[in-house]
């Protein structure tokens, strides 16, 4: 059974493993338009930063469909494709508002003792990413790609 689960072949390794590249990316665009964002207006903590946060989750988030549908989940039919995009968003809503709380939690509830406000804030919205990560992978395996 263990050499069956870790085989080449074996579609839920490769769809986590696409999955995890089609994270790094989104990672990188979610990161980097939060980074540069809060760079340019200075805002790194409060309200602020979770709406900037909000924003550069959803423009990877954007992204993330497309990718996941076309690549990770291999979903090329269009007869459910506005249900799909529903359940989706529904699912990221989910993993936006976890995404948001630990952000705002991070840099507004705990001070930053050891770094900077401006690292800590990328460290909360680093740890957002990787909790929200977990809950959308299955979100999206068994809701809405699922076959």
């Amino acid at each position: 059974m263990i050499k069956k689960l870790f085989s080449k072949n074996n579609i839920l390794i490769k769809q986590i493993s696409k999955f995890v590249s089609v994270g790094f990316l989104n990672t990188g665009i979610d990161m980097g338009l939060f980074a540069l964002i809060t760079w340019i207006f200075g805002i790194y903590a409060g309200y602020g930063a979770t709406l900037i946060s909000v924003f550069s989750f959803l423009i990877a988030n954007i992204n993330s469909f497309f990718w996941n549908k076309f690549w990770v989940f291999r979903e090329q039919g269009r007869k459910n494709a506005i249900k799909e995009y529903f359940k989706f968003l529904a699912t990221s809503s989910v993993a936006l508002g976890i995404n948001a709380l630990v952000v705002y939690i991070m840099t507004t509830l705990i001070p930053p003792i050891i770094v900077g406000e401006q690292l800590w804030a990328y460290t909360a919205k680093a740890l957002a990413i990787v909790i929200s990560l977990g809950f959308n992978f299955l979100g999206y395996k068994f809701i809405v790609f699922k076959k």
